[in-house]
């Protein structure tokens, strides 16, 4: 969709909430109170059940809930954060939807990011890095694997393994699972590493390989815990930092990221 089309068919309230109706009850109104189907408008731009007289706004329950930003500008930034500038700034949004306050920029951004996140399921492919680390987390001590997928001398997606009690041979495994066959491997050796050779092409650096991308991955990784001053433990906090990686390198269009503000906590 180009951003002429958005501004012609999301120009008003109306055009916005219509679109918002189609996509939310797409088998019909479905009343979140005692499941009735029938529900007619009122005019304060509501819809009131039939069965039980219960009153909602089609943005009941989304991100748009409660807020003093117009639909149309809350798509605009929708827009521009789905395929088309998936790391846009907080200041071009601010920009774009020609507001003053950089902080409700900041709060739309951080609102319309977290309904883009979802858990995928991928496999590393191509080239990857691999390379070890053990550091106190929370008071604990933590053997982890940072591993970086790289394509065109880029980090395209990264997983971060936590190795229990320390054993580098329990990686092996885990490969097995979240690595393509013929994934070329730069590593430094590990015990048990031969048992992945027939499965991949392995490729051993010497001492002097410098694991640039998997060393750019803690980086960020330590950078984001300190921001994030997060409770989850290592595992969670591992696993939500992938997530938020990978799912910003994943295109997305436009109405997918919609659905996805009308339902926030469905997370799968």
């Amino acid at each position: 969709m180009k951003l002429l089309d958005l501004e012609k068919n999301f120009k008003t309230e109306e055009q916005c909430r219509a679109y918002i109706a189609d996509l939310r009850w797409k088998k019909g109104f479905v009343c979140p109170r005692c499941n009735g189907t029938e529900a007619w408008k009122t005019s304060e731009q509501k819809y009131k059940c039939k069965k039980c007289d219960y009153k909602m706004s089609v943005t009941s329950g989304t991100i748009f809930q409660d807020s003093h930003i117009s639909l149309p500008l809350w798509f605009k930034a929708i827009w521009y954060i789905s395929s088309q500038k998936p790391s846009a700034t907080v200041s071009q949004i601010q920009n774009l939807l020609g507001i003053g306050s950089n902080r409700t920029a900041l709060s739309i951004t951080q609102k319309i990011r977290q309904c883009r996140i979802r858990p995928l399921e991928i496999k590393l492919q191509g080239c990857i890095e691999i390379s070890f680390y053990s550091e106190l987390f929370k008071n604990e001590r933590v053997t982890f694997a940072t591993i970086a997928e790289i394509t065109n001398n880029k980090i395209s997606h990264i997983k971060i393994y936590r190795l229990l009690r320390g054993n580098r041979e329990l990686i092996n495994n885990y490969l097995i699972e979240n690595v393509s066959t013929g994934t070329t491997i730069i590593a430094p050796w590990w015990i048990g590493r031969e048992k992945i050779s027939n499965i991949y092409k392995s490729k051993t650096k010497h001492n002097e390989y410098t694991y640039v991308y998997a060393k750019k991955v803690k980086e960020d990784f330590q950078k984001w815990l300190r921001k994030e001053q997060t409770s989850e433990n290592f595992d969670e906090c591992a696993e939500r930092f992938c997530s938020i990686f990978n799912c910003s390198k994943e295109p997305i269009d436009f109405e997918e990221l919609v659905l996805r503000c009308i339902d926030p906590q469905n997370q799968q």
